[in-house]
């Protein structure tokens, strides 16, 4: 199979790591990005120049040469179905007669995909308002690089990876530190991807406390708690959307109900602890490169056919 992939992730290294595993798998893989978010040219991607501002997208005209002369047998865009590339995607697709397959989040309202168009949806509400069957996480987590560092100090209690914004449940968390005598490890600044394991590393739990708001609900398990349980952290989380779909039933996660700081303070009062080693053999068979890029191989060889 020869696949092109319309590139999404803003964690761009967590993109590449997946498709170096199709290509693993036997997956001849061509992947358009755009460059601010991957500054070096890379074995089997395109390097596009431009930035975000759709006035920059001229350049999708050289990437869809690049994409016509690659020639492949099928198409995935992985980008937001509000963002251009993903109306580009839909164009290459018709001039060169493949199918395209979107990938959607969204698990609040529908939106709007074209009928000829396969999705595979990140949750299963998604999945439902979206109808369906394709329930598949947009890309898996590198097993060998999301690992118990030996050698490091586990100086934290707690560490969280994540946006400092109100729906990550930030204000929650620091109300329960002003009563409790722990260590947190806060993400201060922006990591390099190979970084963030270094980082995780540092402590013995991860805190991913999220809040369903109007507009927003967790789409994904978080990857910050997939990515913590692959390096041996407990995770002390919310019962926000797809989090309870992605990780319920996993050694080592307590979920706690959102906008609960006496649950929240329970959870935490006794200090981080690390995950008991099944939680990482637990997450490996669901979340690792190598399970979700066969899983995907399998669905779009079905819709190939």
């Amino acid at each position: 199979m020869r696949l092109g992939i319309i590139g999404h992730s803003l964690i761009d290294l967590r993109q590449k790591l997946f498709c170096d595993e199709l290509r693993r798998q036997g997956i001849d893989v061509l992947e358009i990005y755009p460059a601010v978010w991957y500054k070096q040219k890379r074995d089997g991607g395109f390097h596009i120049g431009g930035g975000m501002n759709i006035r920059d997208y001229c350049f999708m005209e050289d990437a869809f040469l690049a994409i016509k002369k690659f020639k492949p047998d099928i198409i995935y865009s992985m980008s937001e179905m509000w963002q251009y590339q993903s109306v580009v995607s839909y164009r290459w697709a018709k001039e060169l007669n493949v199918p395209l397959v979107y990938f959607v989040w969204e698990n609040i309202r529908p939106v709007q995909v074209p009928s000829d168009v396969a999705i595979i949806a990140g949750n299963s509400e998604a999945a439902a308002i979206h109808h369906t069957d394709y329930i598949l996480p947009q890309v898996g987590i590198d097993p060998y690089l999301f690992n118990f560092i030996p050698g490091i100090e586990k100086e934290y209690d707690f560490v969280f990876m994540g946006r400092n914004a109100p729906e990550k449940g930030v204000e929650y968390i620091r109300e329960v530190l002003k009563e409790l005598n722990v260590k947190m490890l806060w993400r201060q600044q922006f990591l390099e991807y190979t970084q963030i394991p270094i980082f995780l590393n540092r402590a013995r739990c991860q805190i991913c406390y999220s809040q369903d708001t109007r507009f927003w609900k967790e789409q994904a398990g978080s990857y910050s708690n997939v990515e913590a349980l692959f390096c041996g952290l407990s995770v002390i989380t919310s019962d926000s959307a797809a989090i309870v779909e992605w990780l319920k039933g996993c050694p080592g996660v307590i979920f706690v109900p959102q906008k609960d700081v006496d649950a929240l303070r329970d959870a935490m009062k006794d200090g981080g602890k690390l995950a008991p080693p099944e939680a990482r053999e637990w997450v490996m068979k669901r979340y690792s490169n190598k399970v979700v890029a066969g899983k995907l191989i399998k669905i779009l060889d079905e819709v190939i056919r």
